[in-house]
């Protein structure tokens, strides 16, 4: 049996799905990638952390995607991979809005979120 989905793109916020494949539930994340200009499509077979965090580096800046149904604001998120000598300048791209300073050494965000949180974190 085929089940059809429809994808509308959405290039701030994740499409999200459970197929169920060989009798297991799946969960696909469709996410679109800025540097790579294309969509990526995670498959999922196990439970993952929440919030989920992607991060990749462009020169001296990092760029995590931070996906999760509904995160409150009294909830921290490790930013991991952050160097504990330097602080950090955190700006919320997809929404243009700083986000304040962040200490390497202290490397928890902490604010609610719907579906996504997209950052750059720019050493200062």
């Amino acid at each position: 049996m085929t089940t059809f989905t429809d994808f509308v793109p959405n290039n701030v916020a994740p499409f999200s799905f459970q197929p169920t494949l060989d009798g297991q539930v799946y969960t696909v994340r469709v996410t679109w990638n800025v540097f790579g200009q294309r969509w990526y499509v995670n498959l999922y077979d196990l439970a993952f952390d929440k919030p989920e965090v992607h991060v990749t580096r462009k020169g001296r800046d990092l760029y995590y995607g931070i996906f999760a149904d509904i995160w409150p604001r009294n909830k921290k998120i490790e930013l991991r991979g952050l160097d504990k000598n330097t602080t950090y300048e955190v700006y919320d791209y997809a929404n243009r809005r700083s986000l304040g300073d962040l200490k390497g050494a202290d490397p928890y965000l902490q604010i609610g979120f719907k579906d996504s949180l997209l950052i750059r974190v720019r050493p200062r």
